[in-house]
């Protein structure tokens, strides 16, 4: 890239963003994907920051560490020659050990069942990935929007092994889990958090394999192994390799930047996310007007399929099928988020790819659900039966009205215990609203809690007091201020069982407002993947309300 011209200052280009002091010299220069969720960093106009629009994640230069979120840009290596600036982008490949249990060639059988969950005959293997099968997730916010064949429940207590690649409640789901057996081997990553293996372990589970990152493991004497791969972002989420047979299938899942894209190469079949829709951003944000949630979305949507692009680049496969993201907001009153939120369709991402790489193969599992390798053969088909169920406007209320009942027992004292025994420190003020399903005001207390000290403190008040408060402090430099408006039965819900907060945020269950208005990445994660389980349900409610739930 050519220098001259350009004055001393901060420059941007297609792919980068560098310095250039007065003297003409690259003091440093770095790419511009955002480390969240692949977006593109724009730079600010001042030239002392730079934004994704995505999520509104945003960098200061200065220190090239984000404002909003605890993680930093690495710098690009790069030389000057000849007045211009030369970077270097090096493709990196996993290379798997020799094996230490011989195989013969063996086809290798994968059949979509629903969602993110997909059944992989390699080997003598089974492995059944990320069951969610019935009812909704994320507090009644997603359903299915494409249910699972009737059989998927068989499919799935027949499994040699069950893989869950993280907590998300549409992936580690616990209605479809109290459906399987409990000896079932179950792999799953071992984050440092604990955030998946813990309520694995806490629904009662014998064998769960908490697996290292990058680590090839071997399926016993199948002739199989496999491996889990890492998010390349600060999120815990993981992909999974499976391989045998001389045939191998790779899952991103939903993970941003698996492995940071230093994957296995040429695998079979490719399996990745495609939708986008998948984010409490920004269509919970009060901060965000209508028309704008819209353009983001459709940025969103970009991104997502420009992920799926990148996978395929990096990995090489022969086949790829588009998979964990076939939810929908079914629920009657979140019409309006459904209206916001629009997503790619599986015929979307197999058409925009299609037209890009002349040699890969796509299948679009709405169409042929089953892909078999027998060498270098690749045939498809789809599966013949009926659906397990059909999720109706009554399948919908049934559930919605179980958690009303549930929510009659809403305790605005056991909301103070359960922040107050959560051990978070941050320069942060939370203000939680209990609202009607509407987000309308209802007759229930809500909660301030100041982070700022050596524990937490959390002052429990009338709902329209909170939200007074908070108008109060919008624009004070310091400390930040979170407004959460949340339906009185979803919050209860999420205290109650120790689920994440995510739950509620990914699954339209609050509105969100925020001075200033950056990303509590520290309060999200640790009320998503620390402070949960059955160790809140232990210290937060009250022994009443222990005692009537048993």
């Amino acid at each position: 890239m050519d220098l001259d011209g350009r004055g001393d200052g901060t420059h941007q280009t297609d792919d980068i963003i560098f310095h250039l002091n007065v003297s003409g010299d690259v003091l440093w220069a770095i790419d511009r994907v955002c480390d969240h969720a692949f977006g593109k960093l724009v730079l600010d106009k001042s030239g002392a920051s730079a934004t994704c629009p995505l999520h509104g994640w945003k960098l200061s230069l200065e220190t090239r560490s984000y404002v909003n979120a605890q993680t930093s840009k690495h710098a690009l290596e790069f030389v000057v020659k000849n007045g211009a600036l030369e970077y270097e982008r090096t493709r990196y490949v996993l290379e798997t050990p020799a094996r230490t249990i011989s195989t013969d060639p063996a086809p290798m059988t994968v059949r979509f069942l629903v969602h993110a969950c997909v059944a992989i005959d390699v080997a003598g293997l089974r492995i059944v990935t990320d069951p969610w099968l019935m009812g909704p997730c994320f507090v009644t916010g997603w359903w299915h929007a494409v249910t699972p064949p009737e059989d998927a429940l068989e499919v799935l207590n027949s499994a040699d092994l069950v893989y869950i690649s993280h907590k998300h409640p549409d992936h580690l789901h616990r209605e479809t889990l109290e459906k399987l057996r409990r000896d079932m081997p179950i792999t799953a990553p071992d984050f440092d958090s604990g955030s998946t293996v813990g309520p694995l372990r806490e629904l009662g589970f014998d064998t769960v394999n908490a697996a290292q990152f990058n680590h090839v493991y071997e399926a016993g004497d199948t002739g199989a192994r496999v491996s889990v791969l890492q998010a390349g972002d600060l999120r815990d989420d993981s992909g999974i390799w499976v391989e045998g047979g001389g045939h191998s299938a790779l899952l991103s899942v939903d993970s941003n930047k698996l492995n940071n894209f230093v994957l296995p190469e040429s695998p079979d079949i490719l399996l990745t996310a495609f939708a986008g829709g998948a984010s409490g951003y920004p269509v919970t944000f009060d901060t965000v007007s209508d028309e704008e949630k819209v353009r983001i979305a459709a940025r969103n949507r970009v991104a997502v399929r420009d992920m799926a692009e990148r996978y395929v680049d990096a990995a090489g496969p022969t086949a790829v099928m588009p998979y964990a993201g076939y939810f929908t907001e079914a629920a009657p009153e979140d019409a309006p988020t459904k209206a916001l939120n629009a997503k790619n369709t599986s015929a979307d991402i197999c058409r925009y790819l299609e037209g890009r790489m002349e040699d890969v193969l796509f299948f679009d599992p709405l169409e042929t659900d089953i892909v078999v390798f027998d060498g270098d053969e690749v045939t498809a088909s789809a599966h013949e039966g009926r659906r397990l169920y059909d999720v109706t406007p009554a399948y919908c209320q049934g559930y919605i009205s179980a958690m009303s009942h549930e929510g009659e027992a809403y305790d605005a004292a056991a909301l103070k215990a359960y922040f107050e025994s959560s051990v978070f420190q941050d320069d942060l003020i939370v203000y939680v609203v209990p609202t009607a399903r509407n987000f309308g005001g209802v007759d229930a207390a809500g909660a301030i809690v100041d982070f700022t000290g050596h524990t937490p403190q959390a002052s429990v008040m009338a709902a329209d007091a909170v939200a007074h408060a908070f108008e109060m402090g919008r624009g004070k430099a310091r400390p930040r201020r979170l407004l959460i408006r949340v339906r009185k039965d979803s919050l209860w819900h999420v205290i109650a069982n120790g689920l994440p907060w995510e739950d509620l945020s990914i699954g339209f269950q609050c509105r969100v407002d925020r001075s200033p208005d950056v990303y509590n990445s520290d309060f999200w994660f640790h009320f998503t993947n620390v402070h949960i389980g059955d160790a809140v349900k232990a210290v937060a409610l009250p022994q009443h309300h222990r005692a009537a739930g048993e």
